[in-house]
């Protein structure tokens, strides 16, 4: 798994490339938290190179978006091919 972050307007773009594994689910935790203690509110995770995402990397994802709401920021997710 690969990630990487950049910015548009306020709104953080997180992007995964390659297999989301059980693995990776630390790192993908990380990179998260990071970005809510950063007060980083509004974010997309762009999952477009994605090749597998492991039900425990989705926990992460549905556990993220309940800290951001919580805050009341935004997660939206997109599957888009870059």
């Amino acid at each position: 798994m690969k990630t990487a972050t950049h910015e548009i307007n306020g709104i953080t773009i997180l992007s995964i490339s390659g297999n989301i594994a059980q693995e990776s689910v630390a790192v993908f935790r990380n990179r998260f938290s990071d970005l809510i203690e950063r007060k980083k509110l509004k974010i997309i995770l762009d999952l477009g190179d994605a090749a597998y995402i492991s039900s425990m990397c989705l926990a992460i994802i549905v556990e993220s978006k309940n800290k951001l709401t919580q805050v009341h920021g935004e997660l939206k997710i997109t599957v888009s091919k870059g």
